[in-house]
């Protein structure tokens, strides 16, 4: 059979049937010439529905894929500190913008027009930067054209914004490109492929879109730029109203922040409770007793910035006490111990001033019978002020012939 198909392969060359074979080849072969020539040419069209562009970034143990969606005309007004971006829309941009951001840039930024032609482009959830620190959602375009948020003082947490270089927006600063706040940073990385255009100017005859914007005061344990609205953020997204706390909280020794939290309320303007963005401030330390003054702190995207004061009180760490009490204990005993032999020698040197007053008593009396019985007795004048016991030790003192001595009781004549 293996020999006969054989037979059959080279018959098939032989015949005129070679001819159609051959055409069908060309036409697989056009075929798919026009298909990679119409997907070449897909990339590089200004059609924002056509374009679609998948970047992949990867920032340590970080991947996400990035999706720009359009092209547009990003454009930077130095004069004003604002960037104003216009979407593409039938084949031209759009009269109006459709985002404005207020922003800061170095003095070196100078003034430019970049077509979508670029040779250098780059996107990053982090980036390092020359003069020190880390940025978020970079979108380079060209060499010193780069889009991203304010420094960062550790790479990969949100929570170690440079508040110094946040301030900075609206104004101008030292870091290379152009610095937004984190959520128009954002969207920029996520919405503007590398179609877009950036034009670079100086205009005062351009409508100011910002110029009543005013960048919210970060208090100072604040390390969350307010514009991220990403998990584990310190800034209520609506407008907060109260803090409802007692005067005084009791804690545990070696608690945390959240079983302080846990014992109050704060509600905003609907009366919904947001008690998950209060955070304290203070010196307290909760592996050491004590009392410390804190304030609970409240803050919202509007600036509102509400505080309560507190007194906490760290109570004793129970290890600790326990461990006292023993040593306590041991130290009770020891010092019983001495208490009981002061005890029992002050009991035996009484009874020996008492057996010296009896002595001493009837000593008096053998010397009363002794005397003529027209005589009364001599006795000892105890003055009014005296107590009993001051009697008694006076006696004793008078006639110390008469005192039985005792050999002190030492520590071990006492059976623990």
């Amino acid at each position: 059979m293996f020999y006969t198909s054989k037979r059959k392969i080279k018959g098939f060359f032989k015949t005129g049937n070679m001819k159609y074979y051959g055409a069908f080849i060309a036409l697989l072969l056009v075929v798919i010439s026009t298909f990679i020539i119409i997907r070449k040419n897909a990339g590089v069209s200004n059609d924002p529905v056509a374009e679609s562009e998948a970047i992949t970034t990867t920032q340590e143990q970080t991947t996400t894929a990035v999706v720009a969606k359009g092209t547009y005309r990003i454009c930077v007004n130095k004069t004003y500190n604002q960037v104003s971006v216009y979407g593409y829309n039938d084949s031209e941009y759009e009269k109006e913008p459709c985002r404005t951001m207020i922003c800061a840039f170095n003095s070196d930024l100078s003034d430019t027009r970049l077509s979508p032609e670029y040779s250098d482009t780059s996107k990053q959830l982090w980036q390092d930067v020359d003069n020190g620190g880390f940025v978020r959602f970079y979108t380079k375009f060209a060499d010193g054209i780069s889009f991203h948020s304010a420094r960062y003082r550790t790479n990969n947490d949100k929570n170690t914004l440079i508040v110094d270089d946040y301030n900075t927006i609206g104004n101008q600063n030292s870091t290379e490109g152009i610095t937004l706040l984190v959520s128009d940073a954002k969207w920029i990385f996520e919405n503007c492929s590398f179609n877009s255009e950036v034009y670079i100017y100086s205009d005062t005859n351009e409508k100011n879109y910002v110029e009543n914007y005013e960048l919210i005061d970060i208090p100072k344990e604040i390390t969350w730029e307010p514009s991220d609205d990403s998990e584990g953020s310190y800034w209520c997204p609506t407008e907060i109203d109260r803090i409802e706390a007692p005067d005084k909280i009791k804690v545990k020794y070696d608690s945390y922040e959240g079983t302080v939290i846990n014992q109050i309320n704060a509600f905003d303007k609907n009366s919904l409770n947001v008690t998950e963005y209060v955070f304290l401030s203070g010196k307290y330390n909760f592996e050491k007793a004590g009392e410390y003054n804190i304030v609970f702190n409240l803050v919202d995207i509007f600036g509102n910035h509400l505080t309560k004061d507190a007194v906490l009180i760290v109570e004793k760490d129970e290890k600790e006490t326990t461990t006292a009490d023993k040593t306590t204990g041991q130290s009770v005993t020891s010092a019983t111990r001495e208490t009981e032999i002061k005890q029992t020698n002050e009991q035996q040197n009484a009874t020996s001033t008492v057996s010296g007053n009896t002595t001493s008593a009837m000593d008096d009396k053998t010397t009363a019978e002794m005397q003529d019985s027209t005589f009364p007795a001599v006795t000892d004048p105890v003055k009014p002020s005296q107590s009993r016991e001051t009697a008694t030790a006076h006696s004793a003192t008078e006639d110390d012939s008469t005192a039985v001595t005792t050999t002190p009781i030492t520590e071990t004549d006492i059976q623990e």
